[in-house]
């Protein structure tokens, strides 16, 4: 099993760094002789100049879960989205990231997301979501496509009896839908950052009215950390406040903290309630952020975190005089 496993993470690496050896070979030694290159830039690396830069807050917390028996987790908050960030910026080191995450996807410390979609399944193939420009910067060589998944998941849909709260039409027009609180999963080995997406199915509704625990996100939320619980997903990144951007008319600093304060309440007792079905005793949590969000409700939302989560304090030496 252990050649079985060397063998296909050199054969994800050999494919990966065969793209751009050539590139950085000739470069380092046309810059010994001061001479120009004769080939072109990579297409990857034109693209990564065109990315938004914007201020990168990044903050890290290491916490303690239970009461009686404590776990000990970290936990990390971010204005930005951990995966597409790192697909898109690629850098001179871009091989370290793909060959780790060629290591993590025979290993037992997965990392995973959580993407919110619409009802539609052709959801990211319609309208070109983050989600699909990454996947398209780079081939798939492991799993199928995103598209190829993507339907698998339509196809099975049209099989799987409805829930009653859909109300089917004579066109049958729900089909091809799914409902608020829905979960679905692809797998990836070209993000770097993530190797299994969950798709949380939303509505409109989600970014405009209060959340409660009783909404069906919340049920879809909870069934994503069992998952992790149970399958080995030791890093999964979490939409702190269940939408994609913020609205200056819509969400005001007020809602997002009572937004950010439920979703962390809630993760909380998540992984206390499926602590007994951990595959490892310690995972980490990103809360991440939209880019666009104001940088004191991001300085809020960090001084929420020890109210509500129980953290290490820092230790300070007396000195003797």
């Amino acid at each position: 099993l252990q050649h079985r496993c060397a063998y296909h993470v050199w054969k994800l690496l050999y494919t990966w760094v065969n793209e751009d050896f050539r590139y950085y070979f000739q470069l380092f030694f046309s810059s010994r002789k001061a001479e120009p290159l004769d080939m072109p830039f990579p297409e990857s690396l034109l693209q990564s100049t065109n990315v938004h830069m914007h201020t990168v807050l990044d903050e890290g917390f290491t916490i303690f879960l239970g009461n009686q028996l404590k776990t000990m987790h970290n936990l990390r908050l971010l204005n930005f989205n951990p995966v597409y960030s790192q697909v898109a910026l690629k850098s001179i080191d871009d091989v370290s990231t793909k060959l780790q995450s060629a290591l993590f996807l025979y290993g037992n410390h997965l990392h995973g997301l959580i993407q919110l979609v619409k009802e539609d399944a052709d959801y990211h193939s319609l309208r070109k979501t983050d989600l699909f420009k990454a996947c398209e910067r780079s081939p798939e060589l492991h799993f199928s496509n995103l598209i190829s998944q993507l339907e698998k998941i339509k196809a099975l849909l049209k099989t799987t009896p409805r829930s009653k709260r859909v109300e089917k039409t004579a066109d049958n027009k729900h089909d091809t839908q799914f409902t608020v609180g829905d979960v679905y999963i692809t797998r990836h080995s070209n993000l770097g950052a993530a190797q299994i997406i969950f798709h949380l199915v939303s509505d409109e509704s989600l970014s405009q009215m209060d959340l409660t625990s009783r909404h069906g996100c919340m049920d879809g939320l909870r069934n994503i950390i069992r998952v992790c619980h149970e399958f080995g997903i030791t890093t999964i990144s979490v939409p702190l406040l269940l939408v994609t951007e913020i609205s200056p008319e819509l969400h005001n600093e007020s809602w997002c903290l009572r937004r950010a304060e439920m979703v962390f309440k809630s993760v909380k007792g998540f992984m206390i309630e499926f602590a007994k079905y951990a595959s490892t005793p310690q995972y980490t949590i990103q809360f991440y952020l939209p880019e666009n969000i104001d940088t004191s409700v991001f300085h809020h939302c960090s001084d929420m975190i020890p109210a509500i989560f129980q953290t290490t304090g820092p230790l300070f030496a007396d000195r003797k005089k």
